[in-house]
């Protein structure tokens, strides 16, 4: 074996640009001073209860509760 190191080439990231996996369109990436998703979920959303929800719910359970239903005892079908 031999004591030789082999050097890659370097490759410039301004130059060499090219559209492809983990490399976006220049034009769609993040500006300086901006990181993540600006539009996401706001902060504090998972802790919030939605109460709407849970009332329209209710009501469907209660609903179905007190439906009528038809009941034939002893007839052949």
């Amino acid at each position: 074996m031999t004591d030789k190191k082999i050097k890659l080439p370097v490759q410039k990231t301004d130059a060499d640009y090219e559209v492809g996996y983990a490399k976006p369109p220049a034009n769609t990436r993040f500006k300086p001073g901006q990181s993540g998703n600006p539009k996401g979920r706001p902060k504090g959303a998972k802790n919030k209860r939605p109460r709407l929800n849970e009332e329209r719910l209710k009501g469907i359970i209660l609903d179905e509760a007190y439906r009528g239903i038809t009941v034939r005892d002893g007839v052949a079908t």
